[in-house]
């Protein structure tokens, strides 16, 4: 069979070829802004666990200005219900079922919104509202840039 004459070989060849595809989908996912540090930020919000570690990535992300939890929980639901939520809203959705805001992060992830990277540039205060940070997203789709640049 070629240059693999035996099954060393040939496992060799495919690791590889793994590694090599790992680095390539890296450097498309940090070339396309989907990566903040070392972090794939615009992840889809699909049960419990990703809905928390949305929160826990904002969280991160702003380290250095150590927003509230409330605030980041905040801004997350925000940029899963859009600016229609106010505060008396807000309160409400606090309570609700955390399988509401998963369905409602499905929707929005199918009309196009970034979750995480929405809710940084709230909880950061780089943009007073939703379609503000989804302005400024759509013309730099660099989640990094943008904080770097208000820095």
């Amino acid at each position: 069979v070629g240059m693999c004459d035996n099954a060393a070989d040939k496992c060799l060849l495919e690791f590889a070829a793994k590694l090599f595809l790992n680095a390539v989908s890296t450097y498309a996912w940090v070339a396309n802004g989907k990566v903040f540090g070392n972090r794939m930020i615009d992840l889809g919000l699909s049960n419990n666990k990703l809905y928390f570690r949305a929160q826990s990535i904002v969280a991160q992300v702003l380290r250095a200005q150590a927003p509230s939890p409330q605030k980041i929980e905040s801004a997350v639901l925000r940029a899963i219900y859009g600016d229609d939520v106010d505060a008396t809203a807000l309160d409400a959705l606090r309570s609700a079922a955390v399988s509401k805001h998963i369905d409602q992060a499905a929707v929005a992830k199918a009309a196009g919104v970034r979750i995480v990277p929405t809710s940084v540039l709230l909880a950061s205060g780089l943009c007073s509202s939703v379609a503000e940070a989804r302005e400024r997203l759509a013309g730099s789709a660099i989640l990094r840039d943008l904080v770097i640049e208000a820095q």
